[in-house]
């Protein structure tokens, strides 16, 4: 009779046992530099928001308070961000004429959690034209939040 109640109470503690590690697991997670101009913090949050809807893959923006997005890519405190030019040890993921290049270090490229990220922005730049970011940063002069005016104009475009 007592056997019965510790079964249950077993069993009890090892379905919590097992489902344990399945809370703690959260997707891989990019970083992305958010430069301090208007037009840089919508061209950043287009690219968070459009990578997530693609690909699943979270990227946290870091302010970069004035700094280089290419030193800070060099430095390994962010995987890709805007910059005006690219070197040698960066990689190009967006090269689209009047926006600046979006740059990126090698674990974006190398590691395979990431292996749907390029692809996802190579179809961003074939569809991305300078005059769409102007679009957005209207809506963000017109009160906007950043990432709230880039996700409008995403879902109205139809491309998440």
């Amino acid at each position: 009779m007592v056997v019965r109640p510790i079964k249950i109470i077993i069993l009890l503690f090892l379905v919590a046992l097992f489902a344990l590690p399945v809370q703690a697991c959260f997707g891989p997670k990019l970083f992305l530099g958010l430069p301090d101009d208007a037009r840089g913090q919508v061209l950043s949050s287009l690219v968070a928001i459009y990578v997530k809807e693609k690909t699943g893959t979270e990227t946290e923006r870091v302010k970069l308070s004035g700094k280089d997005a290419l030193d800070e890519i060099k430095a390994d405190k962010i995987d890709f961000g805007f910059t005006a030019m690219a070197d040698d040890t960066t990689t190009l993921l967006l090269n689209i004429e009047g926006l600046p290049l979006l740059a990126s270090g090698p674990r974006i490229v190398n590691d395979l959690q990431f292996t749907t990220v390029v692809p996802a922005l190579q179809r961003l730049q074939r569809i991305l034209k300078p005059e769409h970011i102007d679009l957005i940063l209207q809506d963000v002069e017109n009160g906007a939040l950043p990432m709230a005016a880039a996700r409008r104009f995403l879902m109205q475009q139809r491309w998440i």
